[in-house]
């Protein structure tokens, strides 16, 4: 990395800093330029004078990493409303470093992408509900065959029952039958005797007159 591109780093990360502790202050509608990702441009006016700019990029060095370094500066720009438009792909110029851009973006991108994989898994049923369920429709259809066997037994006890109907009416008729013939009959032996006994009182009074 060249010393142009340290100094670049040093007055993107610098200029983070003197915006935030500056937040209390209105802005010159000249020093706050918005730019497309990847073309930041910090304002001149807001940069610190050359050596002690050195002197703070040398003491950060001195406690942590490069990747440190972005990663803490990336901490800090979480919390700052310019996130949001970084998500955009567009940058307030001296809000945030250009190399941090993607990272929030990307992070953005995967907490958007856990948000609608969270509801999803949410408005699936559980293991619980389901095992619920199954044994509800279980005992719906258990239920449903227990009817379904005494609807059959009402229906063959209902058509056994109609079948003895019928057979004790064929009876009955044979009956009714049967009792007009018997009564005829009944009535032919009635007449029979009548004839019979008239018959023997004739005979009875002849025989006597003969005595």
């Amino acid at each position: 990395m060249s010393d142009d591109d340290l100094e670049n780093l040093l007055s993107n990360f610098t200029t983070l800093k003197l915006t935030h502790s500056s937040s209390t202050h209105p802005r010159d509608s000249t020093s706050s330029n918005r730019v497309v990702l990847g073309s930041i441009q910090p304002d001149p006016h807001q940069l610190p004078a050359e050596p002690q700019a050195k002197q703070l990029f040398d003491t950060k060095l001195g406690e942590e990493s490069k990747e440190n370094a972005a990663f803490s500066a990336a901490q800090t720009a979480v919390a700052d409303p310019s996130i949001e438009k970084a998500a955009a792909g567009e940058v307030v110029a001296g809000e945030m470093p250009q190399e941090l851009v993607p990272a929030v973006s990307e992070l953005f991108n995967t907490t958007a992408d856990l948000e609608v994989l969270d509801r999803a898994i949410s408005a699936q049923p559980s293991e619980r509900e389901k095992k619920g369920l199954n044994e509800s429709v279980a005992r719906l259809t258990d239920e449903r065959d227990t009817y379904a066997e005494g609807l059959h037994q009402v229906e063959t006890s209902f058509t056994e029952l109609h079948k003895r109907y019928d057979h004790m009416r064929q009876l009955m008729v044979a009956v009714r039958q049967r009792e007009g013939s018997l009564t005829q009959h009944n009535q032919e032996l009635q007449a029979k005797i009548l004839e019979h006994s008239t018959k023997f009182q004739e005979i009875k009074a002849e025989f006597q007159s003969k005595l």
